[in-house]
């Protein structure tokens, strides 16, 4: 079964992993509520970027804990679509690398689509393009809205 040429873990048969490359683009299962936001932060005059961890996305709608959000950029927007991209979270001295689609943001993909990959160094994650859904308002009155979300594909068991 070709999937994605991203890993990708599928459950099946007792929640055992299977990784395979192949076409670009599909609409993924997570495991897990475990999710990575990176988001843009932006107001009439001002925007940054940040990287919001969420233990449980379906609670992700608030202003997230100190060493839930890692700051990429506190005055501008950072570029997502990169390869080799990570940020370290202070609180907790855990590192979230991503590789994003440079082209990730074109009309071809589609929201939920897959459009890059990541890891905490505990878990691996399928980056979707987001719904742009605003999480919270940071402390400049900023709207801090979901561009890529990062959701845990590592196996259960």
């Amino acid at each position: 079964m070709l999937i994605n040429h991203f890993l990708t873990a599928i459950p099946f048969l007792g929640m055992q992993c299977l990784a395979n490359p192949s076409p670009p683009v599909f609409k993924s299962r997570q495991i897990t509520d475990e999710r990575v936001h990176l988001t843009d932060c932006i107001s009439q005059g001002s925007q940054g970027s940040v990287v919001v961890y969420c233990k449980n996305d379906s609670v992700c709608n608030r202003t997230p804990a100190e060493n839930d959000i890692c700051v990429m950029r506190a005055d501008s927007l950072f570029t997502w679509e990169q390869r080799n991209q990570g940020c370290t979270f202070q609180g907790t001295n855990t590192r979230f690398v991503w590789d994003i689609e440079p082209n990730a943001r074109d009309a071809e993909f589609a929201e939920d689509d897959v459009v890059g990959s990541g890891s905490n160094g505990f878990h691996r994650f399928n980056c979707t393009k987001s719904d742009n859904r605003i999480l919270f308002t940071d402390n400049a009155k900023r709207q801090c809205k979901s561009i890529y979300s990062c959701f845990n594909v590592s196996c259960v068991n």
